[in-house]
């Protein structure tokens, strides 16, 4: 009903967690206040709100969106092609409804793929991935997008970081160098306003 009452490129609604006998609602503040935004509005609003889901199958979206936009689904990435879609092909969306309601229930299983251990080089190396395509793009948005493609910067490098804070790779100097790239800092200091993330 939302997606036809608003013309919406894209509809995000709430989600429940199933997990042995347990069934529990996540909170979402984002979603509190129904309300139809621009995809550039809505990655802001998420990330102000510190709303760290990615997950696409709490969406509905329009065919035409991912026609009109040649969007697909990156085949290179092992892990986290949501995380990209959330921050990259969202942003060109014209419309995005929220509505407060629970759409989705959504079964959590043991030992699946994306809860699977403690995070390690394969989770680093699809972050990585997903970096350098933002830094890739950057130059090919309007001045808005920038500064929201380098806020999903900054997102992501923060969990690059827990990652390699609470791993044990061998690896991990080298992504530290990655982090540190001239071209990811100049995204950085062009994009975050905010003064507590620029310095962190």
């Amino acid at each position: 009903m939302a997606a036809k009452n608003t013309d919406a490129d894209i509809v995000y609604a709430g989600f429940q967690i199933f997990e042995g006998n347990d069934k529990r609602t996540v909170e979402r503040k984002v979603l509190y206040e129904p309300k139809t935004v621009t995809g550039n509005d809505w990655i802001n609003m998420r990330i102000n709100l510190g709303d760290s889901h990615n997950e696409i199958w709490c969406g509905l979206y329009k065919k035409s969106f991912f026609c009109d936009n040649k969007i697909t689904f990156r085949e290179d990435l092992e892990l986290y092609e949501d995380i990209y879609f959330s921050y990259f092909d969202v942003l060109k969306a014209k419309k995005v409804t929220t509505v407060s309601e629970n759409g989705y229930l959504y079964r959590m299983r043991e030992k699946s793929l994306s809860h699977n251990g403690l995070p390690g080089e394969r989770d680093m190396k699809a972050c990585m991935s997903i970096l350098e395509s933002f830094i890739l793009e950057y130059n090919s948005l309007n001045e808005q997008e920038k500064k929201t493609l380098g806020r999903a910067c900054y997102e992501i490098i923060s969990m690059m970081l827990y990652y390699l804070g609470v791993s044990e790779m061998d690896c991990s100097k080298q992504y530290y160098q990655g982090i540190q790239d001239k071209k990811v800092m100049g995204v950085l200091k062009h994009s975050i306003s905010n003064p507590k993330e620029f310095v962190k």
